[in-house]
């Protein structure tokens, strides 16, 4: 997830973004590179989206 830029076509985490709408999902990756916020209610990859779920539920335990 971090500092590699590489996805094998053959990964289990590429093959998730296979029924992702690919316009969509090129603009969502065309604001990451521009260094846009992705807002709660903007539109993100379902796995993006549950990844993001899932830290800020980490972090959010990590204050307790």
């Amino acid at each position: 997830m971090y500092g590699n830029a590489y996805i094998d076509p053959n990964d289990k985490a590429a093959k998730m973004l296979e029924g992702e709408d690919p316009v969509k999902l090129a603009e969502f990756e065309a604001r990451i590179a521009r260094g846009e916020k992705i807002e709660p209610k903007d539109w993100m990859p379902a796995e993006y989206r549950k990844q993001l779920v899932r830290m800020i539920e980490q972090h959010a335990h990590s204050e307790i």
